[in-house]
């Protein structure tokens, strides 16, 4: 199934066949984007969690022992969006197989 995409040119109106494959590869790139984010800032926030633990180790702050401990708390949920962003991926390229067969 195609579609017709029309996008304002310089030049006036210009329409853009659009096909499945097209919509499948924005929606892939999305959910990778979203599973590399998450799975990044899930890793940083371990990391500042490491550095402020260790700052509040050494410098007996209370501040700073307070935000390691969120600092650990935060992936915890980063890393299950990454998790369900991987999912999907898979659940996409199962159909996108699932269609060059069935083709």
């Amino acid at each position: 199934m195609n579609e017709m995409i029309f996008t304002l040119a310089q030049n006036g109106l210009s329409a853009k066949k659009h096909s499945e494959d097209d919509a499948l590869h924005s929606t892939r790139k999305l959910w990778q984007t979203g599973a590399i984010v998450c799975f990044a800032t899930g890793f940083l926030s371990l990391v500042s969690g490491f550095l402020l633990l260790s700052v509040a180790w050494f410098t007996n702050s209370a501040l700073s022992g307070v935000l390691a401990k969120w600092a650990f708390i935060a992936p915890i949920p980063l890393m299950t969006l990454g998790a369900h962003c991987l999912d999907k991926l898979d659940f996409i390229e199962k159909a996108a197989r699932k269609k060059r067969l069935d083709n």
